[in-house]
């Protein structure tokens, strides 16, 4: 193998891959992106060789490739090349060339996988159990999480720190990398691997889970699930094929009642108090109920939990405290989903009684607005100040979508859409992060304000504090 090359490296996800790979000791990688950002910095700074730009690196025909599979990149000069050699009699045998979620499923083959699903809440939910595991379980091995973790240096990825499960884990990876390697089998499955699965295009039926937590199923990604029905059954077929068991929220089983489920062992949970400083809202505690749970099944040591579940301190851009605006607390929050805006809006509103509340939307697709605009409604109106920011609209073709949805017929631009959405809500609509900064400025000393993004707005917003 000449290189790792790791294209479109700039995601949570290939980032904290990235990072990992070095630590257990690979310094041949290559993190390629198309522009430059906080986590291509964080790689810089790791040690990590970063190109930015598509194009300025020459694919070899021995290198190990890994990618972020969005259709610009599948479509760019790194993943051309790759396939190019992946199709030549010469190197077809040796040149490999994955997703990152193939990738991952080759990981979760080896280890003892633990899959965390959900429409929402399992980013921190994957949070939550990679520090319980990393601090009580002796053969934790690794995980990988969709956000930045204060409790390990604001990094996506967890390692342990035992030397002895590092040699193992290199070892595992060696088997990856070339299963010509001489495979210790006594290894396999031996090791914890903790893993945020996301259920997009049903990626996380790629993995070989060992055990998997799901937090809730509401409808989302309607550009791939186009029925609620094949999105219920994608989680019904993820827990049908998890090997040990499944930990559910109530109302997981609610959302697939009627769907066929052929697993033995699922465990509902109940809530689990933690008392923590750093941490607000009810998901606190079901989050840490499925991880008690999970303990139970795996028949794991609970005693300490509460201790080190109480040192827990939440994950990056979920309900996290980022500053303030004139002496006005700003929350940062990931939410996308109706379910997600009000339950957070609720727990503010509980723990800051005598507040009143900006909460500032930016929609994560046209997509979801336009399915789902009732209960976004409904989710909002429970706030003083409501203001929709610009659509997100990752993904998407205006005209494309147009041809889809005929409720698009009546406006010519995203932005047009957006202003319809924020009518609907009641709510203001703003496309400048300048005319926002204004607007919050003004806002009287009594408010707290918090902004629900999963697109660009947080790193606008934090630029402004």
């Amino acid at each position: 193998m000449n290189n790792i090359v790791l294209v479109g490296a700039g995601g949570t996800g290939m980032s904290g891959l990235a990072m990992m790979l070095f630590d257990i000791g690979y310094k041949n990688i290559i993190c390629i992106n198309n522009i430059q950002t906080d986590l291509t910095n964080r790689l810089t700074r790791h040690g990590l060789k970063v190109i930015i730009g598509h194009g300025n690196y020459q694919v070899d025909s021995k290198d190990f490739v890994i990618y972020s599979d969005i259709q610009a990149i599948i479509d760019g000069p790194e993943i051309t090349q790759s396939r190019s050699y992946q199709q030549s009699p010469t190197s077809k045998h040796y040149h490999i060339c994955l997703t990152y979620n193939q990738f991952i499923a080759e990981i979760s083959k080896r280890f003892l996988t633990v899959c965390v699903s959900g429409s929402n809440g399992k980013t921190s939910t994957t949070a939550m159990l990679s520090w319980s595991m990393s601090q009580m379980n002796h053969e934790f091995g690794l995980a990988i999480v969709g956000g930045l973790m204060p409790n390990f240096n604001h990094q996506g990825y967890v390692l342990s720190q035992n030397t002895d499960i590092q040699s193992d884990i290199h070892h595992l990876f060696e088997h990856i990398f070339n299963q010509k390697h001489q495979l210790d089998y006594s290894l396999l499955k031996k090791y914890t691997f903790v893993i945020e699965a996301c259920e997009h295009r049903e990626h996380f039926l790629l993995y070989d889970s060992d055990y998997a937590l799901i937090t809730n199923v509401e409808r989302d990604h309607v550009d791939y699930y186009t029925t609620l029905e094949s999105y219920r059954q994608a989680f019904a077929d993820m827990i049908n094929q998890t090997r040990r068991g499944v930990v559910v929220t109530p109302s997981v089983l609610q959302s697939l009642e009627g769907y066929r489920l052929t697993q033995k062992n699922i465990i509902v949970s109940d809530p689990y108090h933690v008392d923590t400083p750093y941490l607000i809202g009810s998901y606190t505690e079901l989050n840490a109920g499925m991880i008690a749970s999970l303990f139970e099944m795996m028949n794991s040591d609970t005693v300490g939990l509460d201790t080190i579940l109480g040192k827990f301190q939440g994950v990056g851009r979920r309900m996290e405290m980022v500053g303030n605006i004139r002496d006005k607390i700003v929350y940062s929050d990931y939410g996308h989903h109706a379910p997600a805006l009000a339950g957070n809006i609720k727990a503010l509103k509980t723990q800051f009684p005598d507040r009143n509340i900006c909460a500032i939307f930016q929609p994560h697709q046209a997509q979801r607005v336009l399915a789902g605009r009732d209960d976004f409604k409904q989710s909002l109106e429970g706030v003083d100040t409501t203001i929709i920011y610009r659509l997100y609209t990752a993904r998407e073709d205006f005209i494309t979508l147009q041809s889809e949805y005929p409720r698009l017929a009546s406006v010519s631009s995203f932005d047009e859409l957006g202003e319809q959405f924020a009518h609907d809500m009641n709510a203001e609509y703003v496309t400048d992060i300048g005319i926002l900064k204004t607007k919050l400025g003004q806002l009287s000393d009594d408010y707290l304000i918090v902004y629900f993004s999963a697109g660009d707005l947080d790193e606008e917003m934090r630029g402004i504090l």
